[in-house]
């Protein structure tokens, strides 16, 4: 394999997930706005997978003070809300997990947390992981 396209592959690899967690928000109810994948960042020569977007609910400017709060995923932390620093306590929860979760966050201010350890690093070699985002990619296909 093209060492250029595997690093391009794996770069990419967390987009359907994110797109799908998406679509889960969105069929809830909740907006999802300016979807960004950040496929420049990098940590020296390392690919950093994240993604962010902007989501609101019927809540989110009582509850926070502006329409839309961020919600970011890394492959280091998973999910990330204001005042959260973790959604799900994993990397790749299930979207209707996730779902859940920002449904919770969006109706009460969650108090505030002291920053988590990140579950991995994006430098591990994690098989599992990588089977968990493709199947979320072979669905995109299908």
């Amino acid at each position: 394999m093209n060492t250029e396209r595997a690093d391009t592959a794996l770069r990419e690899s967390h987009r359907a997930y994110v797109s799908a967690v998406a679509a889960a928000l969105t069929q809830a109810g909740i907006t999802v706005s300016d979807i960004d994948f950040f496929s420049d960042a990098w940590d020296g020569r390392e690919p950093i997978r994240r993604a962010e977007f902007h989501v609101s609910a019927r809540h989110t400017e009582h509850v926070y003070g502006h329409p839309s709060v961020r919600l970011a995923w890394t492959e280091e932390w998973g999910w990330i809300m204001p005042f959260k620093s973790t959604l799900c306590d994993q990397v790749i929860p299930t979207p209707p997990e996730v779902v859940k979760a920002v449904q919770a966050g969006l109706a009460a201010l969650p108090p505030q947390e002291a920053p988590k350890p990140p579950y991995r690093s994006y430098r591990d070699v994690d098989n599992v992981m990588e089977d968990e985002l493709d199947t979320y990619t072979q669905r995109a296909d299908a």
